[in-house]
């Protein structure tokens, strides 16, 4: 199932020129989405538009029928939190849901002492995932500007939600908090919800997303990444080997381990045949699928590893090529990324 976005403009109130002009994109539900791009881009735009925040001003957002509005959390850029514990500002959407409601959603009566040890449970273990646990009885304002951004992804945890919407998380917090914000995006990822956030720093989203956005002007760019998961088999001669255990990529050695390499699509070119070259990597796979954008076709490849590039329409004309065809997918070892 997808989040699908058509035709979509929104103008601020005076109108002119459209902040966001999205023709189609989609997002899949359960992945992990990045939004990107400079400063006035359109990246909270589109955050607040997804969550109704905002409404369309031409176009549409289409959820799958069984959504509802109170299936997205969005967290702003700068949340608040209440001068209180962040034990109290944790619980805030369960004790605004009550007790009635939340017997209802279980389906279980819940007596007033039942609730509250919920409420403790719950607070608790979402405490616990972002690292605050020990902080709980600390008041907000006694603790770090990373630990703040976390109690307040921790009060969206008890939101209920199935999409959670995060405008920068990642923005004005130190290397710890990323590091626990990503695994709590990843766990959200592995529990079926779907995480769509902004950033500007590829060394955060592109170790754990699955598709990045890359927004100019309000216009969603053909900058894309391949984003693949595999594991180093071999090192030698400055080289390391990548494999899924189907194909191997080849890329400058690095230290360390990794188990993701990112490569541009813009890095990418196609051949009918092999090419004399000092391409380290020269990938036999067929075309599995062809989009048309503009002036561009994104051709999609199974070389092992699924890999897509950006052709021109005239060059897609003079190559001949078409869905089913066998080409070599080229490119540079230095095009290659861990993370």
């Amino acid at each position: 199932m997808q989040i699908k976005i058509s035709d979509l403009r929104f103008f601020h109130k005076n109108k002119g020129d459209a902040v966001l002009n999205l023709k189609n994109l989609a997002i899949e539900l359960g992945s992990i989405t990045a939004v990107v791009g400079d400063n006035g881009s359109g990246k909270t735009t589109l955050l607040k538009l997804l969550a109704g925040l905002y409404p369309c001003s031409e176009g549409k957002i289409e959820f799958p029928t069984d959504f509802a509005l109170s299936d997205i959390a969005f967290l702003h850029q700068d949340p608040f939190l209440f001068h209180s514990s962040l034990y109290n500002n944790v619980a805030l959407p369960l004790r605004i849901l009550g007790r009635r409601a939340y017997s209802a959603r279980v389906g279980k009566r819940l007596s007033r002492r039942e609730f509250s040890a919920v409420i403790d449970a719950q607070v608790d273990s979402a405490l616990a995932k972002s690292g605050l646990l020990e902080l709980k009885h600390r008041k907000s304002p006694c603790v770090s500007g990373g630990e703040r951004k976390r109690a307040a992804i921790a009060r969206n945890l008890l939101a209920s939600a199935k999409i959670f919407i995060f405008d920068e998380p990642d923005s004005g917090i130190d290397a710890k908090s990323r590091q626990i914000i990503s695994q709590l995006f990843l766990d959200l990822k592995a529990s079926g919800y779907t995480v769509i956030f902004s950033s500007h720093s590829p060394k955060f989203y592109l170790p754990i997303v699955d598709k990045v956005v890359q927004l100019e002007n309000g216009q969603k760019m053909n900058f894309e990444y391949n984003i693949l998961n595999g594991e180093v088999v071999k090192r030698g001669d400055g080289l390391s080997v990548f494999s899924n255990s189907k194909a191997e990529i080849r890329l400058l050695d690095y230290d360390g381990s990794f188990k993701r390499v990112v490569i541009r699509y813009e890095d990418i070119f196609l051949s009918k045949k092999e090419v004399d070259s000092t391409a380290r990597n020269q990938l036999r796979g067929v075309i599995i699928d062809v989009e048309e954008h503009g002036n561009y076709h994104k051709v999609t490849i199974d070389a092992g590893f699924v890999l897509s590039t950006l052709v021109t329409a005239d060059g897609f004309s003079q190559l001949g090529l078409s869905l089913g065809q066998e080409v070599f997918a080229v490119f540079k070892a230095t095009a290659v990324k861990p993370y």
